[in-house]
């Protein structure tokens, strides 16, 4: 199949240009979030977290996949409540505020 052997191109050609890259999926970008996670980590690409209330029925061997796959690769799969409290992670830029202290972003901003 020409579409699958391009999409597989694809998928392949993004996970070296992501490499060492942390991804996060929130289940409100799909229906199946732990079936995306185990087709990009099987790809290559390193899902480390996925934000998803629940999994569904169709997505509880994906989700074991997701888990199975990021094991072998290194790293850890976590799955989190997406109404999970935000923490907020300290910014890569040495910007100052104008309150003087380093600027801060959010959970949300670092995945974006």
């Amino acid at each position: 199949d020409p579409y699958k052997y391009e999409a597989e191109q694809a998928l392949a050609e993004t996970a070296k240009a992501l490499s060492g890259w942390n991804i996060t999926i929130d289940a409100a970008s799909t229906p199946r979030p732990f079936g995306l996670a185990a087709l990009l980590e099987s790809c290559g690409l390193r899902v480390t977290t996925v934000f998803a209330d629940a999994c569904g029925p169709l997505d509880e061997e994906a989700k074991a996949q997701w888990e199975a796959l990021a094991t072998e690769h290194g790293h850890d799969a976590t799955t989190l409540p997406m109404r999970c409290p935000l923490k907020t992670l300290p910014a890569k830029t040495g910007t100052c505020s104008p309150s003087g202290r380093k600027p801060r972003i959010t959970a949300t901003q670092a995945i974006l």
